[in-house]
């Protein structure tokens, strides 16, 4: 009878083990990687995928890959970005660049993203010109 109680005693605990709803969490050193991107502005609601990696030539320089939803250029080959740089706990979009698909086009005046000391969310407020008005758009970039 004793045996007989152990086992289930050991079986128990292998099954409240296995079923532990304890799963790791990914853990971010860096801004590189994917994104998940949510954007309010007057236009409403978007949410799309992004790209951030780091420039080889220097390290604080970012590129975003898909900024603004623009995704790939109307060549079909070459990806749409914005350039940022990193200073701190800071994400800077480098002002007044022009961001074009080859079918839309966008300035992009200025804007400033907060980093979370864990790299898992960026909050981002940004100023683009679309060809007629200027519109700020709050961004918020989480993993």
């Amino acid at each position: 009878m004793k045996k007989l109680s152990g086992f289930v005693i050991a079986i128990s605990m292998f099954v409240f083990t296995a079923c532990d709803k304890n799963v790791p969490v990914p853990v971010h050193n860096s801004l590189q990687g994917s994104w998940h991107c949510v954007e309010n502005s007057i236009n409403g609601t978007r949410t799309y995928l992004i790209d951030i990696d780091p420039l080889k030539a220097d390290t604080t320089q970012y590129l975003i890959s898909n900024f603004q939803n623009m995704n790939i250029s109307s060549d079909g080959y070459n990806v749409v970005f914005a350039y940022a740089k990193r200073t701190g706990s800071t994400l800077t979009i480098t002002p007044n660049q022009s961001v074009s698909n080859g079918t839309a086009t966008i300035i992009v005046k200025s804007g400033t993203g907060a980093i979370s000391n864990a790299f898992k969310r960026i909050d981002f407020v940004y100023l683009i010109f679309d060809g007629r008005n200027d519109i700020t758009v709050q961004a918020v970039y989480t993993r």
